[in-house]
């Protein structure tokens, strides 16, 4: 996503088939991007799509869970 957007940014093309220019930006070019203007929308798709509600939801009740009994712990142990 970053090169098919960013290379027309600065100016840049993809070479010839018989000389291809398929590197990375350097870090100046890279500076000169304006990530406004990138669509990163199919790679939030991506991560929002490998997202497990239930499982979250399932670790944040046992997560719930092992503090109320830390903390129930807690007051029950006799001071000295």
């Amino acid at each position: 996503m970053f090169n098919e957007q960013g290379c027309p940014q600065i100016g840049r093309g993809w070479g010839s088939p018989k000389s291809p220019d398929c590197r990375g930006f350097t870090p100046e070019e890279f500076q000169k991007l304006d990530f406004s203007e990138i669509d990163l929308s199919e790679f939030i798709a991506d991560i929002v799509g490998s997202i497990d509600v239930d499982k979250i939801q399932a670790d944040s009740i046992k997560i719930q869970e092992k503090i109320e009994s830390n903390l129930e712990n807690l007051t029950r142990k006799p001071t000295n």
